[in-house]
């Protein structure tokens, strides 16, 4: 049986994979903050809940199709959550199609997600969940 935790990052990533890119209050916590590269290229992260929907519209509109997998979930000593996944990507308006690995860390405040971090390679999410 998965921790409360996990369980609560599992509704959320199920309801992403399903194709719903919003986000409920019982999934984020509402001062939560979202680090991405796409974030990192405009300077700040996604903040809110409002600002993870942003996210998913703006992914939405740089890809056409984005079917995530989820290969492994680990709570770690500190209660954060490491997400393992894979995402398919084909970018909007163009033939172009890539897997990209993922790993997402998800920290807790009031037993929300209150931080989410993702990051371009599984190493990288295991390098800061402390790990590796």
């Amino acid at each position: 049986m998965p921790s409360d935790r996990i369980a609560v990052v599992q509704r959320f990533l199920d309801r992403w994979i399903a194709g719903d890119r919003t986000v409920r209050d019982d999934e984020v916590h509402p001062d939560a903050e979202l680090h991405t590269r796409l974030a990192a290229a405009a300077g700040e992260p996604y903040r809110g809940r409002e600002g993870i929907e942003r996210w998913g519209r703006d992914l939405g509109d740089l890809f056409e199709q984005m079917d995530l997998t989820v290969e492994e979930m680990i709570e770690t000593d500190t209660g954060a959550v490491l997400v393992i996944s894979t995402a398919e990507l084909s970018a909007r308006g163009s033939d172009v199609t890539f897997t990209q690995p993922l790993a997402w860390l998800f920290s807790f405040r009031d037993d929300l997600p209150a931080r989410m971090d993702v990051f371009q390679s599984h190493a990288e999410g295991r390098k800061a969940a402390g790990l590796l």
